[in-house]
């Protein structure tokens, strides 16, 4: 699966990486396995291999509102100017 991704996110697309953030130990990038219908088990297909934070926003909240504020961040971006 991980090739046929090319080695990104089948969510947002970026591609994993098992860098560190910000000197944190947390490495957001590194791939996990997302199910996409939770209730159901790991199967070729119901899975998906995702960035781990997308994973962790994913479950906690669902695809839905994960779309959602990622369209709301792309549309606002540039008044934002987020830095870290």
């Amino acid at each position: 699966m991980l090739a046929e991704q090319d080695g990104r996110c089948a969510v947002s697309g970026i591609r994993f990486s098992a860098s560190v953030y910000l000197g944190q130990r947390i490495r957001p990038w590194v791939p996990s396995v997302d199910r996409r219908k939770p209730a159901e088990g790991y199967t070729r297909d119901n899975v998906r291999i995702v960035c781990a934070a997308v994973n962790l926003s994913i479950n906690q909240f669902g695809d839905e509102v994960f779309y959602r504020i990622a369209t709301g961040v792309v549309k606002n971006r540039q008044k934002l100017r987020i830095t870290r």
